[in-house]
């Protein structure tokens, strides 16, 4: 017997040999039809699904985005004999860390430095030709995060004329999970920091002199901090020119699996074909004021492909530093996914994790990405967040913990109108970028999270204008996840 199995992991090109003896190499969301013996044995090795858990290649509806572009490094980052400006540090080619499956270029600092800078000598460095000065990306890791921030100018041979841009460690906040409060620091010692600049998007500035984009420009990146100690290391996993994404994205989610889902919204979607990811608390479902199983499912097997059901968690329960952490809070994401696949969802779905409350840990993120969940949501937005292009490395962390552009609250402290909704999409379509789009219940009176119906029926009429007048494309999570990676999806 054979079965279909989909490789999970976040290591592209993962080598089988250790486990199965076969010299076979696996891209990330690869599915293949493996014997039962040789299935067992990459499923136990918790880096596999079977079909049953993933998109079912050449299922009906079901296609991928295959034209994926990648981002362009400035200099190779495999190649140390390219990085030939160096200064307070040495360089080497990490083949043991790897970001997108490739060696990395490893900075050993001088002990006792406060700058070192690496670079090339001469205007060696690749420039996408025509460049428009945007969408730079930088990805480092190291163990001392003080020294991670950094300037990055690129010119003429002598630097005599040259654009500048910076990034640093500071302006992402967080807490570091002291005193019970939950670890949300966003750059952490040894885990990737893909940095967006500038921050607030547009183009880089003019550092110098009067610079001019030419197809070899000279690179060169300089890190700071407090003074390096012995054993010191940053690793450059990507430093260069991003893809711009081919249009702004705007996500529809709508939490909790509420009645006014399977009728209202439904109703709204199919008028203006828009597809809609419903977050679902699978215990939920056939209680009180939400949906039935019934309806839940019929919304799934709808001929449309709209509505795309994803993964609430079990229970509404919030992550909570000391009482409902990491190990807690992701039994709630495991419990919910295999409610799901219960009931007969299928797809991706049930491995997009919403997380209730929008609250979250790095503790709970770490189980989440180990666990072979793809994605979850969580709250906040910005620029930088809004930017998809390193998403199939699953080595972006706010490409994991995603945004939401804009909730949708009644009156409170939080409410948000109609008109701030749709200036919120604006921003997405200005930033170039993705965004979610997010909500609850939707009834005739507004209450905290519970939004006008009349409202909403505005809000897909505007958005559905946005899209027919070409200014964005509307995704489910599952349709934008898969035609980011360039995986078969049959939402919509």
């Amino acid at each position: 017997m054979a079965k279909t199995i989909k490789y999970t992991g976040t290591q592209d090109r993962w080598a089988e040999l250790p486990v199965t003896g076969s010299q076979a190499i696996w891209r990330i969301g690869q599915q293949e039809s493996r014997s039962d013996s040789e299935a067992a044995l990459l499923l136990a090795s918790g880096l596999f699904s079977t079909v049953a858990d993933a998109v079912i290649a050449g299922a009906a509806n079901s296609f991928s985005n295959t034209g994926v572009k990648r981002p362009l490094n400035f200099l190779p980052v495999d190649d140390a004999s390219a990085w030939n400006d160096v200064v307070g540090c040495s360089v080497a080619v990490d083949t043991s860390v790897l970001f997108n499956g490739t060696p990395t270029l490893c900075i050993s600092l001088n002990p006792g430095v406060t700058t070192a800078r690496v670079g090339c000598l001469a205007a060696s460095g690749l420039i996408p030709n025509g460049w428009d000065l945007k969408n730079v990306g930088v990805a480092v890791m190291g163990n001392n995060v003080s020294f991670l921030g950094w300037d990055l100018k690129i010119g003429d041979a002598t630097f005599t004329n040259f654009y500048s841009t910076f990034a640093n460690t500071s302006h992402y906040g967080g807490t570091d999970g002291t005193g019970g409060t939950a670890d949300t620091l966003y750059v952490k010692p040894m885990e990737w920091w893909v940095a967006k600049a500038p921050a607030a998007g547009g183009a880089i500035s003019v550092g110098g002199g009067s610079p001019a984009v030419a197809n070899l420009m000279r690179p060169r990146l300089t890190f700071s901090g407090p003074a390096a100690s012995a054993g010191d290391k940053i690793w450059i996993g990507f430093c260069g020119v991003m893809p711009a994404r081919k249009k702004p994205t705007i996500i529809v989610s709508l939490d909790d699996g509420f009645k006014s889902h399977a009728t209202f919204v439904r109703d709204l979607c199919l008028y203006h074909d828009i597809p809609v990811s419903l977050a679902v608390n699978a215990s939920s479902l056939s209680t009180g004021n939400y949906m039935s199983v019934a309806q839940c499912k019929g919304l799934y097997d709808h001929p449309s492909n709209l509505f795309d059901i994803v993964n609430h968690g079990s229970v509404h329960t919030a992550y909570n530093a000391t009482t409902f952490a990491g190990s807690a809070a992701y039994a709630n994401a495991v419990a919910g996914r295999d409610g799901l696949r219960a009931i007969g969802i299928k797809g991706d779905g049930p491995l997009h994790f919403a997380t209730p409350n929008s609250l979250w840990g790095n503790d709970l993120l770490a189980l989440l990405k180990s666990g072979g969940f793809l994605t979850c949501r969580n709250a906040g937005y910005s620029n930088e967040m809004s930017k998809d292009q390193f998403l199939s490395t699953f080595q972006d962390k706010w490409q994991f913990n995603l945004n939401t552009c804009s909730g949708l609250r009644g009156p409170g402290a939080a409410q948000k109108t109609l008109a701030q909704v749709l200036a919120d999409v604006d921003t997405v379509i200005a930033d170039g970028g993705v965004g979610f789009i997010n909500g609850h219940d939707l009834q005739d009176t507004a209450s905290d999270y519970v939004w006008l119906k009349s409202d909403y029926n505005g809000l897909m009429a505007g958005l559905a204008a946005r899209r027919d007048a070409g200014q964005i494309e509307i995704k489910s999570w599952s349709r934008w996840f898969a035609d980011t990676i360039g995986a078969p999806c049959d939402r919509r």
